[in-house]
């Protein structure tokens, strides 16, 4: 295999390793899929995070003790449990999904939120090798983008390489997976990116010190067994559970 050509779990293990904890940080998203435009705020303070969804429900997540807690609080009610470190599936041999990923740093520069953006676009393209018949359409998708020097791991905001992060989380059935990486991938905060299905914008900013309690179960509220299943989760928030999964995953290496 090539040097450039990595397996995807080792590809963003490596990612992940590499980042530090986060300072106190809240972000105001406004992310629009097709015609849907929906809004969310984000906290981050070391291991924590959590995130508050429209219609009255956040989530925290505690990369430290794999704690989850979903919070109603139009009901008044939250849920807890721990998310257990699970090894992915053994991979399909038959099948191997290429993901091509190609970054350039355009060098454009601008300030924004009292740090510098910087200005990078990602082009991947995408698609299935087979054993025994040829392999499938490439699809190619590309990405623009500006990230603050803010360094950090940011869940759920960059698009770039989620289909192979939903590759690996489907555990159902599993391809091989592949990284061909060319330059380097976009560090830092995302504040503004555009993707074939998707726009993503930081509308506000602050790095004051967060509350600690803003991270803790509601003490008035009541604890019921399962939040979870009592409701809709949307693609974007089951992709929210998902990732603190994988990442307690690889804490386990």
């Amino acid at each position: 295999m090539p040097r450039s050509c990595i397996p995807a779990l080792a590809f963003l293990i490596a990612v992940a390793a590499s980042l530090p904890l986060h300072a106190d940080l809240k972000i105001s998203i406004q992310q629009t899929d097709g015609r849907a435009t929906t809004t969310r705020t984000d906290y981050y303070k070391g291991q924590l995070w959590r995130s508050d969804r429209e219609g009255g429900t956040y989530s925290v997540f505690n990369s430290a003790n794999h704690r989850s807690l979903t919070v109603d609080t139009l009901g008044r009610q939250y849920s807890a449990a721990t998310l257990l470190p699970a090894p992915p599936p053994d991979a399909d041999p038959d099948q191997t999904f290429v993901v091509e990923s190609e970054t350039k740093d355009t060098g454009e520069q601008r300030p924004m939120f009292g740090h510098t953006a910087h200005h990078f676009v990602t082009t991947e393209r995408r698609h299935t090798e087979y054993r025994d018949k040829p392999p499938s359409e490439i699809q190619q998708a590309v990405t623009d983008g500006w990230y603050l020097d803010i360094p950090g791991r940011f869940a759920m905001l960059s698009r770039i390489g989620a289909v192979a992060y939903i590759a690996v989380g489907d555990r159902a059935a599993m391809p091989k997976i592949a990284f061909k990486v060319t330059g380097l991938r976009p560090q830092g905060l995302p504040v503004w990116e555009k993707s074939p299905d998707r726009l993503l914008e930081v509308t506000a900013l602050s790095e004051a010190p967060l509350d600690p309690k803003l991270f803790e179960s509601p003490s008035d509220f009541r604890r019921v067994s399962n939040l979870i299943p009592r409701q809709h989760l949307s693609w974007s928030d089951m992709l929210h559970l998902h990732w603190q999964q994988f990442l307690n995953w690889l804490s386990s290496f």
